[in-house]
């Protein structure tokens, strides 16, 4: 990847990052059961992810993409109750946690 994609891939992702904590802020304070529902879904996915990443075989992008798609699921399934684009939303956030915070390696 170029450094120009690079950095755009690097800004993307801070927002992504940014944004969402200011919706998981607005979810906590208005809907207090589904944010505790949606954050026991995060740590709990959170251990697999770690568990992904030791023993991925694919490409970074791959990887990527199976945690975000594999959240969605797991945040229909915790709070079936949230818009399409709310759980695109968030797993798009948590993504971008995960990739800032402890990034997804590929061992």
């Amino acid at each position: 990847m170029n450094s120009l994609k690079h950095q755009k891939l690097n800004d993307l992702t801070a927002d992504n990052w940014l944004n969402g904590d200011t919706m998981l802020k607005k979810i906590e304070k208005d809907a207090s059961e589904i944010y505790f529902r949606l954050e026991h879904c995060f740590s709990e996915f959170q251990v697999e992810v770690e568990e992904i990443c030791i023993t991925w075989e694919g490409t970074a992008n791959e990887l990527v993409d199976k945690v975000r798609t594999e959240l969605r699921t797991r945040i229909q399934e915790a709070v079936p109750e949230l818009s399409g684009t709310d759980k695109h939303k968030l797993a798009n956030t948590m993504t971008a946690r995960w990739i800032a915070l402890c990034p997804l390696e590929v061992y």
